[in-house]
């Protein structure tokens, strides 16, 4: 995940330039196709609606944050926006550009199961330690509830600190009080309701 930009900042004095055509470049374009799943046509036409939202041609986490706040204005999203940032892999630059949007949709949208349950085990990992913990899950959970506003249910069991216990309990066989991507993959895969109970959708 990586680090995340603690004040307010405007790209023209913190942020490296990409200067933003109004149609995609041929070798962007190709590149794309080569390592997404997308065609031509929809690579082009997410680059429009990226384009729209972010006139300077990438993200800052603050502009990312503003979207969330827009279009979840019902809750709380800031936690969660984050968080979901900070899994894109944005790397020093701490922006994200259209090719990361798209390697990023490329996963969540056309991915396969493996590939989706990593990036929400990356999202839960909060220290970018490639393992997460007890209450790392709980946070992202809470984080999730503050996103709507509505309460989450599983089953007869509502409350956060609940799902977060029982569904870490069997992933940490070991009791290492830690889990890495393997544990987490093959938990889920062996007992399908902790996908339910950590809301993961693939």
């Amino acid at each position: 995940m990586g680090h995340y930009i603690s004040k307010e900042q405007t790209a023209d004095e913190h942020f490296p330039k990409f200067t933003p055509v109004c149609v995609l470049s041929r070798k962007q374009r190709n590149k794309l196709i080569r390592i997404t799943r997308f065609s031509k046509a929809e690579i082009e036409e997410w680059y429009l609606i990226f384009i729209d939202l972010f006139p300077a041609g990438y993200a800052t986490k603050n502009q990312f944050v503003n979207l969330y706040m827009d279009v979840y204005y019902m809750g709380k999203p800031l936690e969660l926006a984050e968080m979901v940032f900070g899994a894109t892999g944005i790397g020093e630059a701490k922006v994200l550009t259209f090719e990361l949007f798209m390697r990023v949709l490329d996963v969540t949208v056309k991915g396969n199961k493996e590939e989706k349950l990593k990036f929400a085990f990356d999202v839960y990992d909060l220290r970018n330690m490639d393992q997460i913990n007890r209450s790392e899950i709980m946070f992202v959970l809470e984080a999730m509830f503050k996103l709507t506003g509505k309460k989450m249910t599983f089953g007869d069991q509502s409350d956060i600190l609940t799902r977060t216990t029982t569904a870490f309990d069997v992933m940490d066989k070991i009791k290492y009080y830690a889990v890495n991507f393997d544990d987490f993959k093959t938990a889920i895969e062996e007992e399908p309701w902790i996908a339910e109970a950590l809301n993961i959708n693939y």
